[in-house]
């Protein structure tokens, strides 16, 4: 069962303005009910964190491993417990609470998630293919030639040596590197190899953007069900992102070959080190900006009014490589000078390349080669079908690393050296075929995509991230145009569900673990019950409990939520954190069990303040909670536990 909480209530999505992949908090969800046709979604407990939701951060490190003792690292994977998409969701509420309140306050979020390669997953005794060619065959070092990648890769991606990543998200440098630093004592046994890669968002205004100035991720896909569309924002299923679903090909052909069990809620990760000759970039644009008379068409020129600065030619001349202003508003909506407003969160999609007066697919306003409009392209119509677009796109959850430019490096600039920033690079996919390989070589790699016309016609390469054309004739829209981005390495990674990883940590264990570590959350244990009764007298009570929950809770969903979340709160807290005594106060929950216990006494506030929120009669199944939905005295109406099997009133009277 989803777990929403019942006070994220759909305003406070308000409070984000720049996020380009919000949750989509319907009705049913905030409950944790399946409706009667309902399409087959991801299960938000089982799919890691940073999978369509994406970790808020403004540090990230990649903590990069080969395993050295399969033995250990299997010991400390059984007690290990990544951020799951239904903890983002978590983190985002209590985000959006602090941007709310006046003057905000700063959340401390440590978040992570783990991901191994092909050589990793065979290690841990998983040698059974995944379908997916590019991983299954990895390295991705195999592949460099095909990327188009021509200089040196970083050792720990040249070698094809790394077994895995832990993925480390917070809000700050400093906790990053305190929790990676964690991680890597937990797993040090079965470790070797440790390279930590740092990403860091830039300050300030620059928030969000590359070192190039572009905002990064503007045209992110939303996940059908899952996402909450913006206007125009690009909708696919969630199996193009997400294995075993509609929208995965494997899924989709249910006469071909079928992706082991273990795949789903599973994603192929691709990481790729990007360095970003920044410097050079802003003197290429600052060279070629005062030409824009002789770069535009005559018909473009004659647009123009009042004529460009320099400056506003050289920012012309980014947003045509780019496809968008540095602001993230659209070029095709704002051709010749950024607007701001066309940035916002329901304007930044809300485009076609189409052009008044002109059938077919025009580069008027957006050079077909623009780097978003090569690799999210849009409205290919009748040469290329919405479905095959749909299939081919990404979420992408990267982050800058790097100091910002330093004057003296303007002032003493080498084209030559090895520049210090650059962009960590990270998508995910269920097909890397479909997604990042046809990105990076079938759209920005191919001189003749987009396709415009039944003829094929001269595009050129991607400005950004492809490379120089093997045909000369792309040097007539760009004179002498250079390329600023030069791939360090990366590699393929599978990112398993939180079942499959629990698979793998027991796949040949002699034993499970005594208790969990100290590093992550201590709902790996599977509920709160468990660490309720952990050394505890009166466990015998607990389980007694725990069948009366069972019973209880069978036929009624909305306190079947309540109860898994007050198991969640407590597992999160965990074993003798909480603040009143024992974890759920007496002998368990002992007597009354809301009397002195804030954890379930929130929880059933919380419940009854979602039905007041929405109303008697508002409910779209019927009338779930029974009868009058505030139940007079009684909640739940009726008698919600039948014949009451905790004894005395379990609402403790205070049905309201």
């Amino acid at each position: 069962m989803s777990i929403f909480f019942p006070d994220f209530h759909p305003d406070l999505l308000l409070n984000f303005t720049r996020r380009a992949l919000l949750p989509n908090l319907g009705l049913p969800e905030l409950f944790g009910i399946k409706l009667p046709g309902a399409p087959k979604l991801p299960d938000l407990n089982n799919v890691q964190g940073d999978v369509f939701y994406l970790f808020p951060k403004r540090a990230e490190n990649f903590v990069f491993f080969t395993i050295n003792d399969v033995q250990a690292f299997k010991d400390a994977l059984a007690n290990y417990k990544p951020t799951t998409s239904q903890d983002v969701l978590r983190n985002l509420r209590e985000i959006a609470l602090s941007k709310r309140d006046a003057g905000g306050r700063h959340v401390d979020i440590i978040q992570h998630q783990i991901a191994l390669s092909r050589s990793g997953l065979n290690k841990l005794d998983q040698t059974e293919a995944t379908l997916d060619t590019h991983f299954d065959n990895g390295p991705m070092i195999k592949e460099k030639p095909i990327l188009g990648d021509g200089r040196d890769w970083d050792p720990i991606f040249n070698d094809g040596k790394a077994d895995g990543v832990f993925i480390v998200a917070a809000g700050d440098a400093r906790d990053c590197d305190k929790a990676s630093d964690n991680l890597i004592a937990v797993f040090g046994a079965g470790l070797t190899g440790v390279v930590i890669v740092k990403g860091n968002l830039r300050p300030g205004k620059y928030k969000g953007h590359e070192h190039f100035g572009y905002e990064d991720g503007a045209s992110q896909p939303a996940l059908r069900g899952l996402v909450k569309p913006t206007k125009g924002q690009l909708q696919v299923d969630p199996g193009v992102i997400v294995m075993g679903y509609p929208g995965d090909p494997f899924y989709d052909n249910p006469n071909g070959p079928q992706r082991p069990a273990w795949t789903t809620d599973g994603t192929i990760m691709v990481f790729r080190k990007l360095e970003q000759d920044a410097v050079g970039f802003e003197r290429y644009l600052a060279k070629n900006g005062p030409k824009w008379r002789e770069w535009l068409t005559p018909e473009q020129v004659k647009d123009i009014n009042p004529p460009l600065t320099d400056q506003e030619g050289a920012e012309l001349f980014g947003a045509r490589l780019v496809g968008r202003w540095k602001s993230g508003a659209p070029l095709a909506n704002a051709p010749y000078r950024d607007n701001y407003k066309l940035a916002a969160l329901d304007k930044r999609n809300d485009f076609d390349y189409t052009v008044p007066g002109q059938t077919g697919p025009s580069d008027r306003f957006c050079p077909f080669s623009a780097h978003t409009r090569k690799t999210a392209p849009r409205n290919l119509d009748p040469y290329v079908q919405k479905k095959f677009l749909e299939s081919a796109v990404v979420v992408r959850a990267g982050i800058a690393y790097g100091p910002e430019i330093a004057q003296a490096e303007r002032d003493n600039y080498d084209p030559n050296a090895k520049s210090p920033r650059g962009l960590l690079f990270v998508c995910y996919q269920s097909t890397v075929a479909n997604g990042f390989m046809t990105q990076t070589a079938a759209f920005a790699g191919n001189d003749h995509f987009p396709t415009t016309s039944l003829t094929p016609q001269i595009i050129g390469q991607d400005p950004i991230i492809g490379g120089p054309s093997k045909n000369p004739v792309v040097a007539a829209q760009f004179s002498n145009q250079e390329f600023f981005v030069t791939s360090r390495g990366g590699e393929y990674f599978f990112v398993p569900s939180l079942s499959t990883l629990k698979a793998l940590a027991s796949a040949g264990r002699a034993q499970e673990p005594s208790g969990p570590t100290d590093v992550i959350d201590q709902n790996a244990m599977g509920s709160a019950l468990w660490s309720a009764t952990v050394n505890n007298p009166f466990a015998q009570n607990a389980e007694q409990l725990s069948s009366a929950l069972r019973s209880a809770t069978a036929s009624n969903p909305v306190l079947a939520n309540l109860v898994e979340q007050g198991q969640e709160a407590v597992a999160h807290t965990g074993a003798g954190q909480l603040p009143f005594g024992n974890p759920l106060g007496g002998n368990l929950l002992g007597g009354n069990p809301l009397g002195n216990n804030p954890v379930l006494g929130n929880l059933v506030e919380r419940g009854q303040e979602a039905v007041a929120h929405m109303g008697a009669g508002q409910l779209p199944f019927g009338n779930l909670l029974g009868g009058n939905p505030l139940g007079g005295g009684n909640l739940l109406g009726g008698n919600p536990l039948g014949k009451n099997p905790l004894g005395g009133n379990f609402f403790g009277g205070l049905g309201r």
